[in-house]
């Protein structure tokens, strides 16, 4: 007996009557698991703590993302008009909505684990990485009408996990439901690893401090090329392809200031300079930094440096 064979085994020996009870226990839990930024939430009934079985199932739909497990057993999924052969060791995926049923013999009865889910996407942050991993995660589940994945390897390491949760469930040792948590994301990862690899083999990004460095190069060129302009936050956001709620959030990240602070700071540093070295006049400093009106530079200048542009002037002649 091969090490998934033997998983499968010690996996149908654990259906005793205790383990059976959790599906009671849990069924109003509040379980949702975070990936990227999107929030799942999953739904458990008896499907995922007992061994079920049924030798044909009419026409039916779901009001949920819906995946089941099979361990054991044989049969066929239809869908349309495709027929699919299922096989232990493999698992299979239904978008809400989609009509389907499922034949099986008295002689190859499937037994399986079910999980059902809907997920929402958040508002995104300010991490990248997690801004591509949801568009990923999101393109998949929008476009996704059915999967089968017969990758045995992965969903032994499903069947593993499935374990681990019956074991938390069952002990209730402290950190229970942390744990059942980050366990039923590791699921979800195997589920939309076999999904992608299903369907393009596509590699995901790393998260890179390059990014944070490009990011940056294009803000202080953007504001030197442009600190004389009526410029808004929404002007860079389109340099950087992003929303101005999440530019701010980036500037936070990179120079603990919103736009508004650097874009007064990068003012300030080149109306420093003219008062310096050149003979121009507070008026004429006031609109090459991209002030209509004097008062309102001064102003802006004293608050920042404590002292009106003249003043500045004078003591740097000093």
């Amino acid at each position: 007996m091969v090490l998934d064979d033997i998983i499968v085994y010690q996996l149908m020996e654990l259906r005793d009557e205790s383990y059976m009870d959790l599906a009671d226990d849990f069924r109003n839990i509040d379980l949702k698991v975070k990936l990227g930024y999107v929030l799942f939430d999953i739904i458990l009934d008896d499907g995922f703590f007992q061994k079920k079985h049924q030798y044909r199932l009419d026409w039916h739909t779901h009001a949920f993302f819906e995946v089941h497990f099979i361990y054991d057993g044989k049969g066929t999924l239809h869908i349309d008009d495709k027929k699919i052969k299922i096989l232990p060791k493999s698992f299979y995926i239904l978008a809400p909505g989609v009509y389907h049923r499922r034949e099986e013999t008295e002689e190859n009865l499937i037994y399986k684990y079910c999980m059902r889910f809907n997920y929402k996407k958040l508002k995104d942050g300010d991490d990248e990485y997690f801004c591509y991993e949801t568009k990923q995660i999101v393109d998949i589940l929008s476009n996704l009408k059915y999967y089968y994945c017969t990758d045995t390897e992965r969903s032994v390491r499903i069947f593993y996990k499935i374990k681990a949760i019956h074991d938390e469930f069952y002990f209730k040792r402290i950190g229970y439901y942390e744990k059942i948590q980050s366990i039923f994301v590791g699921i979800i990862i195997d589920i939309f690893r076999g999904l992608i690899r299903g369907s393009d083999n596509e590699s995901s990004k790393v998260p890179s401090r390059l990014m944070d460095d490009k990011r940056s190069l294009i803000i202080e060129t953007f504001l030197f090329d442009n600190y004389h302009r009526d410029i808004k936050a929404q002007d860079l956001a389109q340099e950087l392809h992003m929303s101005v709620s999440q530019l701010n959030r980036v500037m936070r990240k990179l120079y603990n200031k919103t736009f508004k602070q650097k874009l007064i700071e990068t003012r300030v540093k080149f109306a420093k300079e003219m008062i310096g070295d050149s003979d121009l006049s507070i008026r004429e400093i006031s609109k090459k930094v991209g002030y209509s009106s004097q008062s309102n530079f001064c102003s802006m200048f004293k608050r920042v440096t404590g002292m009106l542009p003249k003043d500045y002037k004078g003591g740097q002649k000093r």
